[in-house]
């Protein structure tokens, strides 16, 4: 994440699934990287969005689509 006036560990960065709501906020590193996990998200399809605050309250999102399932099966080789 970035801004041209702020530096990345100056933003407010938060995550959110349109099912499951908020999923918390982190604060971006100096080399602009804002990483989050969570293993509560609900089974199946989900948006989710990442939104990025600066301290003038100009706000940027992103989203994407996953679908979680309830198999976790490790990797095979064919």
């Amino acid at each position: 994440v970035g801004d041209p006036d702020e530096p990345a560990d100056a933003l407010a960065v938060s995550w959110s699934s349109d099912r499951d709501g908020s999923l918390g906020t982190v604060t971006p590193t100096s080399a602009a990287s804002a990483r989050s996990s969570t293993d509560t998200l609900s089974l199946g399809a989900h948006v989710l969005t990442l939104s990025v605050e600066d301290s003038l309250g100009e706000r940027c999102t992103d989203a994407v689509s996953v679908t979680i399932s309830d198999r976790n099966d490790p990797p095979s080789l064919g």
